[in-house]
């Protein structure tokens, strides 16, 4: 089962989401190397705009990351925690100029129940 060998290093992805689920651009995740998500945390579209030129992009970062892997001869690849935590800073203060953040929007996908942060 794949969820059985993502914990095979003792790490839970569900648990490390937690409430507020974060991938460094959407995709990869600080302690997990060689896991990339498609449509991961923080992909969702907001505008109308194309689910398959979105996972296009996806792909395209994905597939830089295991050229550069293979390339320079590593056997593992992940983002560094302080660029994961970096960019979720910055995409977070740009989310909360947006309309579906203001306080009269009360129902919305974009908000959970934890900290708008």
């Amino acid at each position: 089962m794949a969820d059985d060998h993502l914990r095979a290093g003792r790490r839970n992805p569900q648990r490390a989401f937690g409430e507020r689920p974060s991938a460094y651009l959407g995709i990869t995740v600080p302690g997990y190397p060689n896991f990339f998500c498609m449509y991961g945390p923080g992909t969702n579209l907001a505008h109308g705009g194309s689910l398959i030129f979105h996972s296009e992009c996806q792909m395209r970062y994905i597939t830089e990351c295991l050229e550069l892997l293979i390339a320079d001869g590593h056997r593992s690849i992940e983002p560094r925690e302080d660029k994961a935590t970096d960019w979720h800073e910055r995409s977070q203060a740009e989310m909360r100029k947006m309309v579906w953040s203001q306080p009269s929007v009360k129902h919305s996908f974009y908000k959970n129940s934890a900290s708008s942060s």
